[in-house]
């Protein structure tokens, strides 16, 4: 896709190398930049936690780029795996929300982009303490039309095409998510519909939970961005081919 190769697979699936580099990118981003996570409580520059072993993870590199040199990731945690979700560990919920199956669930998250490629307006609001002069609708209107074109992220959309195609492997037909209301208005514009379950915390910054149905995100592409499913649609036929080979 474009500039970017994508890679991804169940945690033993993906080779020792990859996701020491997906760790330490995730340490850069998570430890060192953002400080979202205590740089003592992850020795060797490797940011990981009990949940990976149980999870999707995605790689994202420049085309040509070596195994190791990871741009952008993020991960699915598997629901049938995990006796609780983060989500749960961390958030609470309205009282009316009514959560899907957890077999069929999974949470996405540890979602980072390398900062040489976070240079524009949209990646602020992914990444932002709670800024209200990012996290708004202003913000996004703001940008120059050019910006916007450019901030149409194509790591970010990269990375959720192939979540999406691990999922739907997987059998996965609800994600939650922790995320900051700049990167929910973000995959709203491209049709990737979250709705809010709780109440914002204060959890890696200013983060607000969030539950999505795979089933309506395909309807709503299908309408809004038919491009956008129909590029995940084909990583999903390519994935499923290359294991009938197997």
């Amino acid at each position: 896709m474009g500039y970017f190769d994508f890679e991804g697979g169940v945690y033993h699936d993906v080779p020792p190398n990859v996701r020491t580099a997906i760790f330490r990118l995730r340490y850069q981003v998570y430890c060192l930049e953002w400080g979202f996570e205590k740089e003592e409580d992850h020795p060797g520059g490797i940011e990981t936690d009990v949940f990976d072993p149980h999870s999707v993870q995605i790689a994202a590199r420049v085309k040509g780029a070596s195994p190791e040199d990871v741009i952008g990731t993020s991960r699915v945690i598997v629901g049938r795996e995990v006796d609780r979700f983060p989500i749960e560990c961390h958030c609470s919920f309205f009282s009316e929300f009514k959560p899907p199956p957890r077999e069929s669930s999974g949470e996405i998250s540890r979602l980072a982009v390398s900062k040489h490629f976070r240079r524009r307006a949209v990646d602020k609001l992914i990444f932002s303490h709670g800024d209200p002069a990012y996290e708004s609708e202003q913000a996004l209107s703001a940008a120059s039309a050019q910006d916007r074109r450019k901030s149409e992220n194509e790591i970010v959309a990269g990375i959720y095409m192939h979540l999406y195609a691990e999922s739907k492997k997987l059998g996965v037909t609800h994600w939650y998510a922790v995320m900051a209301k700049g990167l929910h208005l973000l995959l709203k514009r491209w049709g990737v519909v979250f709705h809010p379950i709780g109440p914002e915390l204060n959890y890696h910054g200013w983060r607000g939970p969030y539950l999505a149905e795979i089933a309506e995100i395909e309807k709503k592409l299908e309408m809004r961005n038919p491009a956008l499913i129909e590029g995940a649609r084909n990583i999903l036929l390519h994935s499923d081919s290359k294991q009938e080979v197997v």
